[in-house]
């Protein structure tokens, strides 16, 4: 997989690190979009380059649903 690497100096990022990680986290990935959770880059990395390494019960049961869990959460503390 081709990839470019950048280092980010924490303590004073660049402008347009802000723009494509709005949370400021270091860990990105993007040539079509953007994406800037560890979580979520590695299960698009996971969909697009083979072998795949989760098997579908993970893909479509558990971790859509725990994403739906915090979801739920996040929401019901926000609306206490």
């Amino acid at each position: 997989m081709p990839y470019d690497s950048r280092f980010i100096d924490l303590e004073d990022p660049p402008d347009w690190f802000h723009t494509i990680s709005p949370f400021g986290k270091v860990r990105c990935c993007g040539r079509e979009a953007v994406l800037f959770e560890s979580a979520i880059i590695n299960e698009y990395l996971d969909e697009v380059y083979p072998p795949r390494l989760h098997p579908p019960i993970a893909r479509a049961g558990r971790q859509p649903s725990l994403i739906e869990f915090g979801s739920t959460l996040l929401v019901n503390l926000t609306s206490c």
